[in-house]
């Protein structure tokens, strides 16, 4: 940048590259539109007020904001590479994010973090260097998620230091294992004073922790925490000095709840944050990304001056993105017009001054996506499905209510939430259910070591009665999982979901209904987003045809009921898991 030529462009002295002309331009450190002009030049905003530029455009009624920040999400449950991901939610008005990559990182370890730093690098305009997201990210602290998970990796504190130097990396990812945390355990303890040392940020993880373990959880320097489920607990992990990353994704939904509260009692917007957390394509295409957030906040009463810089100057701050998040000189020129502060249709996208719609982005295809990279092991990606060969026999009945057992402890999905409820119910009632189909089989199968592990459970709240569907995704260790009715059709899915190395399959009947390969790690594809769209859509809609209940998410919803760190009772390839007691039942 030529450092004069800048101050001139600002000072009015000399003409501007672009100028964005006669706009209600968002202040974010006063909280108010202002009619005026955006000067751009170099990729960055020069000036703001009454400018003249080589190149105008009129925005008379348009809104101009910062670009949007997802302040928390995990881009392998868009179930898009990075690269494909970055196309999609650049068009939604993200132009920056931060990524934790725990999921790849438990199927193929520090290769799979190695595998999405290079992809997300990979995300740039065409013939340009220049990012279409700048995608920052935190390091996995939870690999395994727990002691007792089997994952296809791991990663250690030693990996952590040396991770942390890669750039674009903020800091260590959401600290899970939150009971070892709050008990000291020094191998934990380690990996967050990692962190510190590097001046890193530590994120959280801590759904229900509150009293004088939440107290102890901040003890040891984390920062944020993105599982809140209501207003209460959000308020008092903010009067903590936490962050409070307010999340809408494709299952877990706290927005509503915790924006409810702060307007109702007038609560300081300043330490909130928007994330999406996990949320799958089709729904990006559908509802849209960061922008979904905002325009539901603001649905909800919140003002748009408001929602629109917890969507992003509040997430550069928090994560200390300098130049980011603000209209206003020398920031970064990644903009987000809008149409209107009502449903916020999108009129144009600007990155670093590029306009999105101008310049081709870079193609992804399968070919390119397994290309060998010198950083890390490609096969660790593209073979990542080790299963022992398992027979029919393996689901049935018998298998999920033995003899001798009076009573069965059932998961208990429910909507809206990954909570969910530790029920017991009597055999002759669990037999009733099955047959009205108010209750199905769930199986969790190891995928990674060839160990021959099933876990099995009762399920009730998801719905399936004539079917099965099983996907690779199951968070977070990413074994198989798969519900069904009977034990024909799981064994079907399951033996769909091994062929195709990993992938969603629906089935009905002996007869597969839906399916689609992620080639990459068992969780991602490298189709371009419409088309990884439609086959999701497809899966999902499938799905509610073997029974899936309307209301219910069909696929991230399942792939949540493997995840002990969030109550009450969930399943791993180990089985059944009581997550407040902290042990297998």
């Amino acid at each position: 940048m030529d450092e004069k030529r800048f101050i001139d462009i600002a000072a009015g002295r000399v003409k501007a590259d672009l100028v964005l002309k006669n706009a209600f331009v968002l202040n974010v450190f006063t909280k108010e539109f202002i009619k005026q002009d955006v000067a751009i030049a170099d990729g960055y905003i020069a000036g703001v007020g009454q400018y003249e530029g080589v190149v105008e455009k009129d925005l008379t009624g348009k809104f101009v904001c910062p670009g949007l920040i997802d302040a928390h999400l995990h881009i392998e449950s868009t179930m898009a590479s990075p690269r494909n991901f970055a196309r999609q939610a650049l068009r939604c008005g993200t132009t920056a994010v931060i990524a934790d990559p725990h999921e790849i990182a438990n199927v193929a370890g520090v290769d799979g973090i190695l595998y999405m730093l290079e992809d997300a690098r990979k995300a740039v305009f065409a013939d340009t260097n220049q990012p279409l997201v700048s995608i920052y990210f935190m390091i996995p602290s939870c690999v395994p998620a727990t002691d007792f998970e089997h994952t296809g990796g791991a990663i250690t504190v030693y990996d952590i230091e040396k991770l942390l130097d890669e750039p674009n990396v903020l800091g260590l990812g959401e600290m899970m294992n939150y009971p070892a945390v709050i008990r000291g355990d020094e191998a934990v303890l380690k990996k967050i004073s990692a962190a510190r040392e590097k001046k890193k940020i530590c994120d959280g993880h801590a759904p229900c922790v509150r009293g004088r373990d939440l107290q102890a959880y901040c003890a040891a320097g984390i920062r944020t925490d993105h599982e809140c489920a209501s207003y209460d607990e959000a308020f008092e992990k903010l009067q903590q000095g936490m962050y409070i990353l307010i999340r809408e994704g494709s299952s877990a939904q706290d927005l509503e709840p915790i924006v409810r509260g702060m307007l109702e009692h007038k609560t300081d917007t300043s330490r909130f944050a928007f994330c999406t957390d996990d949320k799958k394509m089709s729904d990006i295409l559908a509802n849209g990304h960061i922008n979904n957030n905002v325009r539901k906040a603001v649905s909800l009463g919140l003002s748009p001056e408001d929602a629109l810089c917890m969507a992003s100057f509040h997430a550069a701050q928090c994560y200390g993105l300098s130049g980011r998040g603000a209209i206003a000189p020398r920031h970064y020129a990644d903009i987000v017009v809008f149409d209107n502060i009502t449903d916020f249709s999108i009129d144009s996208v600007y990155k670093a001054g590029i306009e999105v719609s101008s310049v081709p982005m870079a193609q992804e295809t399968e070919s390119t996506a397994a290309e060998e990279p010198s950083s890390f092991s490609i096969k660790r990606i593209t073979d990542s499905v080790h299963v022992v060969p398992v027979s029919r026999s393996a689901f049935s009945a018998d298998r999920f209510m033995p003899s001798g057992s009076d009573n069965f402890h059932v998961i208990g999905m429910q909507r809206g939430t990954l909570f969910t409820k530790h029920l017991v119910f009597p055999r002759q009632e669990c037999a009733e259910m099955l047959k009205d189909g108010k209750l199905c089989y769930l199986a969790v199968l190891e995928r990674h070591k060839n160990t021959g592990n099933i876990g099995r459970a009762l399920l009730h709240g998801y719905g399936v009665s004539n079917g099965a569907i099983a996907s690779s995704i199951g968070h977070d260790s990413h074994n198989i999982i798969v519900a069904g009715s009977n034990a024909a059709d799981m064994h079907r899915a399951v033996e769909e979901v091994i062929d195709m190395k990993g992938g969603v399959a629906v089935v009905q009947n002996g007869t597969v209904l839906s399916k689609f390969a992620l080639p990459i790690a068992g969780l991602m594809s490298a189709m371009e987003p419409v088309q990884l769209a439609d086959c999701i859509h497809d899966a999902a809609e499938k799905a509610h045809t073997i029974g899936v209940y309307p209301e219910v998410e069909p696929l991230i919803g399942l792939s949540f009921l493997a995840l002990p760190v969030i109550p009450e009772l969930k399943l791993t390839d180990s089985g059944l898991f009581d997550v407040v007691k902290f042990q297998f039942i």
